[in-house]
Formats: structure tokens, C-alpha cells, sequence
């Protein structure tokens, strides 16, 4: 009997426990949030990664009105060559194909990010493309020496607020030196006069801040060239730093070589020089970034590896580097992209898409 009241005791216990966790169960459906797992925060900034995509290219640039990489296909790629194709680098995707010419190679583009220029070899010309609608428009020619032949366009930048205007340093095919004179277009109309040729001219050229500025270097030597434009075209104003050559690029007024050094061309003087960056064969494996602070350079190493370089363009410090491997033949076109990207071609058929917490977010 006692053993039977006490069964009847645990069972109407049992019962009683049973019910107060089914209210407090109904009552509390969910799980506190403190007992879930936290989400992942979020990254301090866009996501890194580095892209290798083979493609046959000739040189890059990016318009950040598209936000597309455009890049000249030569006829050397086959069916897709003699074309400008437009690359998203968010997903290394071409999202358009467009035929342009014989053989396309060097590409400017204008401030505005519409216009862009691209050389035809095969046609010793320059032809204009559209951007913003995908379509092939005005193409010219540079002209013909009585005794050199045809010139033939070597480097050419556009004219700052005047997407028609376009300078060009051109070259005499198959001479030494080779340089035949800065000369401005208008719509595919040379102005009159040309800057000077041979050693004295020019080979790499980029536009001041101002349509009437141009600054000039050769591959070897000659300094920092000042170039006046104006109705009539092209005279030299002033050389300056001597012992800076090579590729240039301008940005914030002051002019980046190839080799490292950075000039203020106004006051002729040089302000400093990034240490080992090496790129002199690397005529366009570097890019400046004046809203960050820095100035990135493609240095090659052995065995396919090649680094790239961050350096402050204040101090001149080595701020941060990035090992890329499995990179077959020389780096050249390197431009900035988006928030944190960069991109760039090797002459074996390769394009490097990359995100990098070396560009401050």
C-alpha cells in the first residue's frame, strides 16, 4: 500500500514538471539570441583575391564610368582578335566584344571615361571607340616623313576636358633614334607645329592637369620635357631632371617615371625615388594613387614569381609587398580599379585581376 501511494506521488510530480516546461516552452518559442551562433562580421573592407585569366592582350585600361577593364585583342587571339573587349573585374567576366582594326595595341582613354583611343598596327593608325556604347568611330593617320616613310604612333595620352584632342609621341618605323616629334590632333586634324624629333623628342608622354601642359620623357635619359600646347601645336618649354627617364604618368602635379622617380616638373626638382622597384623593363608595370597616398610597382623575381610594391608617395617607405606566382613573361599595363583593385597583362598571354588590402579601403 505505501509503495503504491508512493508511485501515485512521483506520478502527479512527474505530471507537474511536465507541465510547467510545456508553459514555459509555449511561452518561450524561440531560442535567446545569445545562445545562437554569432554571425561573421563583416570584413573591414572588399574582399581580396588575385584573378589569372589567359587572355591575349596588348595593354589595359580601366574607365571607372563602366566600371570595366578595356583591352585591345590582337589578331594573334584568333576568332575574338582585332577587338576591344570590356572585362568586368568584379568577376573577370567579358561581358563585350567589339571588332576595331588591324592589329589593336596601345589604348588612351579620356577624363571623362568615354573615349577611347586605341593604335591599329596593322593600319599605322588611331581610332576612336566609345565606351559607353560599344561602337568603333573616328580613325586616322599621323602622317608620312618624305624620307622615313609613315610615322607610326608610339605613345599618346588624352587631352584633359577635350575628349577630342589627343597628343601623340610618334616614331619613325625602323630608325634610330626613333622619335619624330609630339604632335596634337583635333578630331584626327594635326596642328601645325610638332615638338622636336630624334634625341631631343620624346617617346613616353603624359597630359598636365591642363590641355596646354604635356610633359615628355625618352627611354634613356633627356629629363622631364615640358611641352606648351596651343592653337598652333607643340614647343618645347623646358627640360629638367636629367637622370629621369622611362614611362611616366602624371597625378596630383607631379609626374611618376617607370624607374622609380617621382618629380615635381615645376620646379624642376626630383622629391625622392622608391628603392628596388626595378620596372625600367616594365615600361607601364606601375600606377600611382595620389587619393591614397601610395604608388604600386611590379618588381620581378625569380622562377615567375613577381612582387608587387606599395610605397607612400610622402615618405618613400616601403609600406607593403604581395608575392604573385605562376606570372609567365613581362608585366606591363598595370592600372587601378574599384575600391582596392589592380589589374595587369603579360606579354605571354595573361591578365591579373587583384584585390589587396595594400590599397587602404
Amino acid at each position: 500500500m505505501k509503495n503504491l501511494q508512493h508511485a501515485r506521488r512521483l506520478t502527479r510530480w512527474l505530471t507537474l514538471l511536465l507541465l510547467v516546461s510545456l508553459v514555459n516552452l509555449i511561452a518561450s518559442p524561440f531560442l535567446p539570441a545569445s545562445t545562437a551562433a554569432a554571425p561573421l562580421s563583416p570584413p573591414d573592407g572588399p574582399t581580396e583575391f588575385i584573378r589569372r585569366i589567359d587572355l591575349t592582350t596588348n595593354d589595359l585600361v580601366y574607365s571607372s564610368s563602366t566600371g570595366k577593364i578595356y583591352a585591345s585583342i590582337p589578331s594573334t587571339a584568333g576568332s575574338g582578335g582585332n577587338s576591344i573587349a570590356a572585362i568586368d573585374p568584379t568577376t573577370g567576366l567579358i561581358t563585350n566584344t567589339t571588332f576595331i582594326g588591324s592589329d589593336p595595341n596601345k589604348l588612351a582613354l579620356s577624363d571623362d571615361g568615354h573615349s577611347l583611343y586605341v593604335s591599329l598596327d596593322g593600319a599605322a593608325a588611331i581610332r576612336r571607340f566609345d565606351a559607353l556604347t560599344n561602337t568603333p568611330g573616328l580613325q586616322f593617320t599621323l602622317g608620312a616623313d618624305g624620307f622615313f616613310g609613315r610615322f607610326i604612333p608610339h605613345d599618346f595620352a588624352v587631352a584633359p576636358g577635350n575628349p577630342g584632342t589627343i597628343a601623340v609621341a610618334r616614331w619613325y618605323p625602323g630608325v634610330s633614334p626613333p622619335e619624330a616629334g609630339v604632335a596634337v590632333f583635333d578630331d584626327g586634324v594635326r596642328r601645325p607645329k610638332v615638338g622636336p624629333d630624334h634625341i631631343s623628342g620624346a617617346d613616353f608622354i603624359a597630359y598636365s592637369a591642363s590641355a596646354s601642359k604635356l610633359y615628355g620623357s625618352a627611354s634613356f635619359g633627356g629629363g622631364i620635357q615640358t611641352l606648351t600646347i596651343d592653337a598652333s601645336g607643340v614647343s618645347l618649354t623646358s627640360s629638367t631632371v636629367p637622370n629621369a627617364s622611362g614611362g611616366i604618368k602624371f597625378s596630383n602635379g607631379l609626374v611618376f617615371t617607370s624607374s622609380g622617380h617621382v618629380v615635381n616638373p615645376d620646379t624642376g626638382s626630383l622629391l625622392g625615388t622608391f628603392a628596388n622597384v626595378n620596372s625600367f623593363g616594365f615600361q607601364s608595370a606601375f600606377v600611382p594613387d595620389t587619393v591614397a597616398g601610395r604608388a604600386y610597382y611590379l618588381t620581378e623575381l625569380a622562377n615567375g614569381t613577381v612582387t608587387l610594391k606599395a610605397f607612400d608617395i610622402n615618405t618613400f617607405v616601403l609600406l607593403g609587398s604581395l608575392n604573385l606566382t605562376g606570372v609567365d613573361g613581362v608585366p606591363t599595363s598595370l592600372l587601378r580599379w574599384g575600391p582596392n583593385g589592380l589589374a595587369f597583362r603579360t606579354t605571354s598571354n595573361q591578365l591579373f585581376i587583384i584585390q589587396t588590402s595594400l590599397i587602404p579601403s
